[in-house]
């Protein structure tokens, strides 16, 4: 080691002197046996170039300093002694001198190595010489806790050196360890057992801690996150409880590994989650600015224990984007945990939402909940692509719809809007579209991004993409259960979708309490595509009677200047665009043909160009006479059974040709707008049923 050689520097004034005393540790106060003012201090340090030296190899090596600290301290005690303090002197008028301070205050050199790591510890690591403790009667029982210099260099002739670089003699006071808790919770992932050893160390202080001492640690503990929770996250001791059991799920508890210390019953950590020590968390929110993930896991958890004491207490609730609100911003709730797709929505809807999916019963918090709007239901989705491709009526759509109209709710108004949905549901048809493309609105402003979907209900259609059957028995009753406000709907369409009339009539009525027939049934007429000409699901054409013969027929040979009265049949198909093509046949430009039907005298069957039967029309020969029509039993035995087949044709009191479908009829039936009488079925029509069919 290179030699420690003594400077002396001269110092004026008595301020002067006392501010370097305190830079080097002064406890006490220094004397001044003279009036002069003049002082000197004797030191001892290093030259100058070998500090510079010194720092220029450290650069690139950051060992050096442990080196010339192990080098130091093994030299012999010539080396040193006399050398490991400084003195503060005195100088009279006269001449004379006096030390000041009896204190042993560090040299320059040993300020110098304060700052430096110029020690190892136990394990080798460098460390500033106040970081680490050297044995004592004080330190013994933090060993293991606390940092200790290596042993190898804590020796009875060093210890005047360690002393003079700083070493600890006594263990750290509560501040030191207050602010290595403050490092270790502003660390990216800490060490459990580094965070856990300053706890253990503060259990073991608490006894000598004076008042203050204990206020101090009290007082950090309350106001500032030092405590790592069991699940990672760190908080405040009035965010905290010792066990998990009976506490909110998600709330802060002690980690196992130091449950036990008597600290957490000093820093008055309670036993449980406690009501008013949510409160008081629920208090120190920020308020309309997103929370933490973390945050907002405990706080659903916390929501879904106490939802009404919290809602009448605190006046607030958390939005679907994460804030904590005053509840009277809130207009709409979300209850369920449905497919809204929630990420696309805009984010003023998301604030105007009050996220009530965490709570099991949302129906039963009353006020201000219950003037909350259901989000789902009152979000409308509008296609945006062309809705192109035929319609077609459901009759399992039509026969659920009717069903749902005749449920019975305890509640009125839940009664009203199934019923409501339920009549829109029974004049939607079904379209198969090639793309389907979609944009969420509420309250019609934009609601969300426009986004790909397979099938939406939209006003009066149910439009989906081409799939795969299966694919629409989970996706069609969704999409319809999504509007409704009761889970129990969605089970009903996920059973009758494609079923039969019996089917669905069978599961209504044993599983949902039904109005009688007719009592509840709408008034209104069967849904289906209108247009010109079209009324619900019938259609009403408008004939002008040739004066000659039949469109696309033969000239007569037999030069008669009579020609022969085109019957309804010849009416029927003219209007439909068909011409004759050989008795009792009819073909089309689409090669559809128009046949009478070999085994019905009132039947035509209509063929698609591969010979398949589409439709078989049921000619009524005589006009309807007070909304009435006669068949024949026959007929209507196969109307009922296969009532999608079949379609009635005659002309109204008006001599127009309307074309019934057998599914209106079955419908009306059903509803009570229809009656049967036996032998001959005559069917009764309410007055004003046929009228509405007349369109000019």
């Amino acid at each position: 080691m290179p030699p420690l050689r003594q400077t002396c520097e001269f110092v004026w004034g008595r301020e002067r002197i006392k501010d370097e005393a305190r830079v080097r540790g002064l406890k006490g106060d220094l004397r001044f046996p003279y009036l002069s003012n003049e002082f000197e201090i004797q030191d001892w340090d290093f030259d100058a170039v070998q500090w510079d030296r010194w720092e220029e190899l450290a650069r690139s090596d950051a060992s050096l300093w442990v080196e010339i600290g192990r080098r130091l301290l093994s030299q012999p005690q010539r080396y040193w002694e006399g050398k490991d303090r400084v003195t503060f002197i005195h100088v009279a008028i006269n001449r004379y001198k006096s030390n000041v301070t009896s204190e042993p205050l560090p040299p320059r050199w040993a300020l110098r190595l304060r700052d430096l790591p110029c020690l190892p510890d136990t394990y080798g690591r460098p460390a500033l010489p106040c970081e680490l403790a050297r044995r004592t009667k004080e330190t013994e029982p933090v060993m293991g806790v606390e940092r200790f210099i290596d042993h190898d260099l804590d020796k009875e002739a060093t210890r005047p050196l360690l002393d003079a670089l700083g070493v600890r003699t006594k263990p750290l006071g509560p501040e030191a360890i207050l602010e290595r808790l403050r490092a270790l919770a502003r660390a990216t992932d800490p060490p459990q057992s580094e965070v856990e050893k300053w706890y253990w160390r503060l259990d073991s202080m608490l006894d000598s801690l004076t008042t203050e001492q204990a206020a101090l640690v009290r007082d950090a503990f309350r106001s500032e996150p030092l405590i790592l929770s069991e699940d990672g996250a760190w908080v405040s001791a009035d965010n905290v409880c010792l066990k998990p059991e009976g506490s909110v799920p998600g709330w802060p508890v002690i980690r196992s590994a130091v449950r036990d210390l008597m600290l957490w019953g000093r820093l008055g950590v309670e036993e449980t989650c406690t009501l008013d020590q949510v409160s008081r968390w629920l208090a120190s929110l920020p308020v309309r600015e997103t929370l933490p993930a973390g945050l907002i896991g405990r706080l659903r958890a916390i929501l879904a224990r106490y939802p009404s004491e919290i809602a009448n207490a605190r006046k607030h609730w958390m939005n679907l984007a994460g804030e904590w609100v005053p509840l009277d911003e809130l207009e709409f709730a979300l209850a369920q945990q449905v497919d809204c797709r929630l990420e696309a929505l805009f984010d003023w809807v998301k604030r105007k939402t009050a996220d009530l999916t965490c709570v099991a019963n949302p129906s039963s918090l009353g006020p201000p909940f219950d003037r909350m709007a259901d989000l789902c239901q009152n979000l409308e989705y509008r296609p945006l692509l062309d809705r192109t491709g035929p319609s077609q009526e459901k009759p399992w759509l039509q026969e659920v719809a009717r069903y749902l109209q005749r449920i019975q709710y305890e509640d009125p108004s839940i009664g009203a809007a199934v019923k409501s949905l339920a009549e829109r549901l029974e004049r939607t048809v079904w379209r198969e579209v090639d793309r389907l493309q979609v944009q969420p609105f509420l309250a019609g402003q934009p609601a969300g991004l426009p986004r790909d979907a397979q099938v939406v209900w939209s006003d009066k259609e149910l439009l989906l993409v081409r799939m795969a059957r299966g694919k629409q028995r989970k996706l069609v009753p969704e999409e319809i259960a999504r509007a409704f406000p009761l889970s129990d709907l969605r089970r009903a369409l996920d059973y009758c979708i494609e079923r039969t009339a019996d089917e669905i009539r069978e599961y209504f009525e044993e599983n949902f309490p039904l109005e009688t027939h007719g009592g509840g049934a709408p008034t209104t007429s069967i849904p289906g595509p209108e247009g010109p000409g079209r009324v619900g699901g019938i259609e009403v054409i408008a004939v002008n009677t040739p004066s000659t013969g039949i469109p696309g027929s033969p000239p007569s040979t037999q030069g008669s200047t009579r020609t022969r009265a085109p019957d309804l049949v010849d009416l029927f198909a003219t209007a439909k665009g068909f011409i004759t093509d050989g008795p009792r046949k009819f073909r089309r430009a689409d090669g559809s043909h128009l046949i009478k039907s070999p085994d019905l005298k009132e039947a035509w069957e209509h063929s698609d160009q591969n010979g398949h039967v589409v439709q078989s029309y049921l000619f009524i020969a005589d006009s309807p006479e007070e909304n009435r029509i006669e068949i024949r039993a026959e007929l209507w035995t196969l109307i009922e059974a296969r009532p999608e087949l079949y379609s009635l044709v005659f002309k109204d009191q008006h001599r127009k040709i309307v074309v019934m479908p057998a599914t209106t009829l079955v419908a009306w039936l059903m509803q009570g707008k229809l009656k049967l009488a036996p032998a001959a079925y005559r069917l009764e029509f309410q007055a004003g049923d046929l009228q509405l069919l007349v369109v000019t």
